[in-house]
Protein backbone atom coordinates (compact mmCIF):
# COMPACT_ATOMS: atom_id res chain seq x y z
CA UNK A 1 0.00 0.00 0.00
CA UNK A 2 2.89 2.34 0.72
CA UNK A 3 4.24 1.75 -2.77
CA UNK A 4 0.83 2.51 -4.26
CA UNK A 5 0.52 5.75 -2.30
CA UNK A 6 4.06 6.71 -3.34
CA UNK A 7 3.21 6.08 -7.00
CA UNK A 8 0.16 8.32 -6.80
CA UNK A 9 2.11 11.07 -5.05
CA UNK A 10 4.85 10.79 -7.66
CA UNK A 11 2.35 11.08 -10.49
CA UNK A 12 0.73 14.16 -9.00
CA UNK A 13 4.13 15.72 -8.32
CA UNK A 14 5.25 15.12 -11.89
CA UNK A 15 2.02 16.54 -13.24
CA UNK A 16 2.52 19.64 -11.12
CA UNK A 17 6.19 20.06 -12.02
CA UNK A 18 5.62 22.44 -14.96
CA UNK A 19 3.79 24.80 -12.60
CA UNK A 20 6.13 24.66 -9.63
CA UNK A 21 9.32 24.87 -11.67
CA UNK A 22 8.00 26.90 -14.56
CA UNK A 23 10.50 29.71 -14.00
CA UNK A 24 13.39 27.33 -14.63
CA UNK A 25 11.78 25.20 -17.31
CA UNK A 26 10.23 27.87 -19.48
CA UNK A 27 11.36 31.19 -20.80
CA UNK A 28 7.92 31.96 -22.18
CA UNK A 29 6.74 35.31 -20.87
CA UNK A 30 3.38 37.06 -20.83
CA UNK A 31 3.99 39.34 -23.79
CA UNK A 32 2.26 40.10 -27.07
CA UNK A 33 2.91 37.25 -29.52
CA UNK A 34 4.84 36.28 -31.50
CA UNK A 35 7.98 37.83 -29.94
CA UNK A 36 7.47 36.31 -26.48
CA UNK A 37 7.05 32.69 -27.54
CA UNK A 38 10.20 31.02 -28.80
CA UNK A 39 11.15 27.37 -28.76
CA UNK A 40 13.86 26.28 -26.33
CA UNK A 41 14.93 22.72 -25.68
CA UNK A 42 14.53 23.06 -21.91
CA UNK A 43 10.79 23.50 -22.47
CA UNK A 44 10.74 19.80 -23.42
CA UNK A 45 12.00 18.59 -20.04
CA UNK A 46 8.72 18.40 -18.08
CA UNK A 47 6.47 16.83 -20.77
CA UNK A 48 9.19 14.38 -21.84
CA UNK A 49 9.69 13.35 -18.20
CA UNK A 50 5.97 12.59 -17.94
CA UNK A 51 5.96 10.66 -21.21
CA UNK A 52 9.00 8.62 -20.20
CA UNK A 53 7.50 7.84 -16.79
CA UNK A 54 4.19 6.78 -18.32
CA UNK A 55 5.85 4.56 -20.91
CA UNK A 56 8.02 2.96 -18.21
CA UNK A 57 4.93 2.19 -16.13
CA UNK A 58 3.26 0.65 -19.19
CA UNK A 59 5.59 -2.33 -18.91
CA UNK A 60 4.30 -2.83 -15.37
CA UNK A 61 0.66 -2.80 -16.46
CA UNK A 62 -0.22 -6.41 -15.51
CA UNK A 63 1.52 -6.16 -12.12
CA UNK A 64 1.71 -4.15 -8.90
CA UNK A 65 1.67 -0.41 -9.53
CA UNK A 66 -0.94 0.08 -12.25
CA UNK A 67 -3.48 -2.40 -10.96
CA UNK A 68 -2.67 -1.58 -7.36
CA UNK A 69 -3.55 2.08 -7.86
CA UNK A 70 -6.91 1.18 -9.37
CA UNK A 71 -7.68 -1.29 -6.59
CA UNK A 72 -6.83 1.39 -4.01
CA UNK A 73 -9.68 3.60 -5.24
CA UNK A 74 -12.33 0.92 -4.78
CA UNK A 75 -15.62 1.02 -6.70
CA UNK A 76 -16.63 4.56 -7.63
CA UNK A 77 -18.34 6.09 -10.62
CA UNK A 78 -18.95 9.71 -11.59
CA UNK A 79 -19.38 11.70 -14.78
CA UNK A 80 -17.92 14.91 -13.35
CA UNK A 81 -14.68 14.33 -15.25
CA UNK A 82 -16.59 14.30 -18.55
CA UNK A 83 -17.36 17.98 -18.04
CA UNK A 84 -14.47 19.12 -15.83
CA UNK A 85 -11.87 18.27 -18.50
CA UNK A 86 -13.00 21.25 -20.60
CA UNK A 87 -12.85 23.81 -17.77
CA UNK A 88 -9.19 24.91 -18.18
CA UNK A 89 -9.54 25.42 -21.95
CA UNK A 90 -12.78 27.36 -21.60
CA UNK A 91 -11.22 29.55 -18.90
CA UNK A 92 -8.21 30.14 -21.14
CA UNK A 93 -10.13 31.15 -24.23
CA UNK A 94 -12.56 33.39 -22.34
CA UNK A 95 -11.66 37.01 -21.75
CA UNK A 96 -10.56 36.73 -18.13
CA UNK A 97 -10.31 39.77 -15.89
CA UNK A 98 -7.89 38.83 -13.16
CA UNK A 99 -6.30 41.53 -10.97
CA UNK A 100 -2.60 41.76 -11.81
CA UNK A 101 -2.86 39.06 -14.49
CA UNK A 102 -3.30 40.65 -17.87
CA UNK A 103 -3.42 38.48 -20.95
CA UNK A 104 -0.68 39.23 -23.45
CA UNK A 105 -2.55 37.96 -26.51
CA UNK A 106 -5.79 38.72 -28.29
CA UNK A 107 -8.91 36.56 -28.37
CA UNK A 108 -8.00 35.56 -31.93
CA UNK A 109 -4.57 34.40 -30.74
CA UNK A 110 -6.16 32.35 -27.99
CA UNK A 111 -8.59 30.79 -30.45
CA UNK A 112 -5.69 29.82 -32.71
CA UNK A 113 -3.61 28.34 -29.90
CA UNK A 114 -6.61 26.47 -28.49
CA UNK A 115 -7.47 24.95 -31.86
CA UNK A 116 -3.85 24.04 -32.60
CA UNK A 117 -3.12 22.63 -29.16
CA UNK A 118 -6.19 20.40 -29.07
CA UNK A 119 -5.73 19.28 -32.67
CA UNK A 120 -2.20 18.18 -31.82
CA UNK A 121 -3.01 16.60 -28.46
CA UNK A 122 -6.17 14.77 -29.48
CA UNK A 123 -4.68 13.70 -32.80
CA UNK A 124 -1.78 12.12 -30.96
CA UNK A 125 -4.03 10.61 -28.29
CA UNK A 126 -6.43 9.15 -30.87
CA UNK A 127 -3.58 7.64 -32.90
CA UNK A 128 -2.00 6.01 -29.84
CA UNK A 129 -5.33 4.60 -28.68
CA UNK A 130 -5.77 2.81 -32.00
CA UNK A 131 -2.15 1.66 -32.20
CA UNK A 132 -1.66 0.42 -28.63
CA UNK A 133 -5.21 -0.93 -28.04
CA UNK A 134 -4.78 -1.28 -24.28
CA UNK A 135 -7.85 -2.65 -22.53
CA UNK A 136 -9.41 -0.42 -19.89
CA UNK A 137 -9.47 -1.53 -16.24
CA UNK A 138 -13.28 -1.83 -16.43
CA UNK A 139 -12.93 -3.95 -19.61
CA UNK A 140 -15.30 -1.62 -21.51
CA UNK A 141 -13.04 -1.27 -24.57
CA UNK A 142 -9.41 -1.27 -25.75
CA UNK A 143 -8.79 2.48 -25.86
CA UNK A 144 -7.24 2.99 -22.45
CA UNK A 145 -3.80 4.31 -23.48
CA UNK A 146 -3.46 7.27 -23.23
CA UNK A 147 -6.22 9.07 -21.31
CA UNK A 148 -8.04 11.46 -23.63
CA UNK A 149 -9.79 13.23 -20.75
CA UNK A 150 -6.46 13.88 -19.05
CA UNK A 151 -4.91 15.03 -22.31
CA UNK A 152 -7.67 17.62 -22.83
CA UNK A 153 -7.48 18.83 -19.23
CA UNK A 154 -3.70 19.28 -19.17
CA UNK A 155 -3.70 20.93 -22.59
CA UNK A 156 -6.02 23.61 -21.23
CA UNK A 157 -4.11 23.88 -17.95
CA UNK A 158 -0.80 24.55 -19.68
CA UNK A 159 -2.41 27.08 -22.06
CA UNK A 160 -3.83 28.84 -19.02
CA UNK A 161 -0.44 28.89 -17.30
CA UNK A 162 1.40 30.17 -20.35
CA UNK A 163 -1.07 32.99 -20.84
CA UNK A 164 -1.83 34.12 -17.30
CA UNK A 165 1.16 32.96 -15.27
CA UNK A 166 1.81 30.39 -12.56
CA UNK A 167 -0.86 31.61 -10.12
CA UNK A 168 -3.80 31.01 -12.45
CA UNK A 169 -1.93 28.08 -13.98
CA UNK A 170 -1.81 26.34 -10.61
CA UNK A 171 -5.62 26.37 -10.50
CA UNK A 172 -5.75 24.93 -14.00
CA UNK A 173 -3.29 22.20 -13.07
CA UNK A 174 -5.31 21.43 -9.96
CA UNK A 175 -8.41 20.89 -12.10
CA UNK A 176 -6.45 18.78 -14.59
CA UNK A 177 -4.97 16.61 -11.82
CA UNK A 178 -8.47 16.13 -10.42
CA UNK A 179 -9.63 14.90 -13.82
CA UNK A 180 -6.73 12.43 -13.92
CA UNK A 181 -7.57 11.11 -10.44
CA UNK A 182 -11.25 10.74 -11.38
CA UNK A 183 -10.28 8.71 -14.45
CA UNK A 184 -8.43 6.33 -12.14
CA UNK A 185 -11.25 6.32 -9.62
CA UNK A 186 -13.77 5.48 -12.34
CA UNK A 187 -11.55 2.57 -13.45
CA UNK A 188 -11.35 4.00 -16.95
CA UNK A 189 -7.55 4.23 -17.00
CA UNK A 190 -4.35 2.97 -15.46
CA UNK A 191 -1.77 5.25 -13.89
CA UNK A 192 0.47 5.17 -16.98
CA UNK A 193 -2.48 6.30 -19.16
CA UNK A 194 -3.06 9.54 -17.25
CA UNK A 195 0.65 10.36 -16.90
CA UNK A 196 1.21 10.03 -20.65
CA UNK A 197 -1.99 12.00 -21.29
CA UNK A 198 -0.66 14.82 -19.12
CA UNK A 199 2.65 14.82 -20.99
CA UNK A 200 0.95 14.95 -24.37
CA UNK A 201 -1.32 17.79 -23.26
CA UNK A 202 1.49 19.94 -21.90
CA UNK A 203 3.68 19.38 -24.95
CA UNK A 204 0.81 20.16 -27.35
CA UNK A 205 0.01 23.43 -25.55
CA UNK A 206 3.62 24.57 -25.76
CA UNK A 207 3.83 23.54 -29.42
CA UNK A 208 0.73 25.64 -30.13
CA UNK A 209 2.52 28.73 -28.81
CA UNK A 210 5.65 27.88 -30.80
CA UNK A 211 3.50 27.68 -33.95
CA UNK A 212 1.48 30.82 -33.24
CA UNK A 213 3.82 33.27 -35.05
CA UNK A 214 3.68 31.12 -38.21
CA UNK A 215 -0.11 30.88 -38.03
CA UNK A 216 -0.43 34.62 -37.60
CA UNK A 217 1.66 35.22 -40.70
CA UNK A 218 -0.22 32.53 -42.63
CA UNK A 219 -3.57 34.09 -41.78
CA UNK A 220 -2.36 37.66 -42.33
CA UNK A 221 -2.92 38.76 -38.74
CA UNK A 222 0.33 40.67 -38.36
CA UNK A 223 -1.10 44.18 -38.87
CA UNK A 224 -1.71 46.18 -35.72
CA UNK A 225 -5.43 46.74 -35.84
CA UNK A 226 -6.49 43.78 -37.93
CA UNK A 227 -8.30 46.06 -40.38
CA UNK A 228 -10.43 44.36 -42.96
CA UNK A 229 -10.36 41.06 -41.07
CA UNK A 230 -12.96 39.37 -38.95
CA UNK A 231 -13.06 36.14 -37.02
CA UNK A 232 -16.02 34.47 -35.30
CA UNK A 233 -15.54 31.71 -32.75
CA UNK A 234 -18.53 29.62 -31.67
CA UNK A 235 -18.35 26.80 -29.09
CA UNK A 236 -21.06 24.12 -28.83
CA UNK A 237 -21.68 21.06 -26.68
CA UNK A 238 -22.79 17.60 -27.83
CA UNK A 239 -24.64 16.03 -24.90
CA UNK A 240 -24.91 12.58 -26.48
CA UNK A 241 -21.15 12.19 -26.86
CA UNK A 242 -20.23 14.52 -23.95
CA UNK A 243 -17.98 16.57 -26.20
CA UNK A 244 -17.31 20.27 -26.66
CA UNK A 245 -16.94 21.38 -30.28
CA UNK A 246 -15.66 24.61 -31.75
CA UNK A 247 -16.41 26.28 -35.06
CA UNK A 248 -14.27 29.05 -36.47
CA UNK A 249 -15.10 31.40 -39.35
CA UNK A 250 -12.60 33.93 -40.65
CA UNK A 251 -12.91 36.72 -43.20
CA UNK A 252 -9.85 38.30 -44.81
Amino acid sequence: MNRIFTAIALAITLCSAPVVNASTIDSIAIAPPPAGYRFEWKQMIAPCALLATGVALSFNQPNTINRGVNDWFGDHSTHVDDYLRFAPSLAYIATLTVPGKKSGSTVVDRVLTTATAHALSMGCSWALKHIVTEQRPDLSDKRSFPSGHTTIAFTGAELLRLEYGNGIGTIGYGVATTVAILRLSNHKHYLNDVIVGAGIGILAARAAYWLLPFERRLLGLEDKAGKGKAMVFSPSYNHQHRAVMFSLAAQF
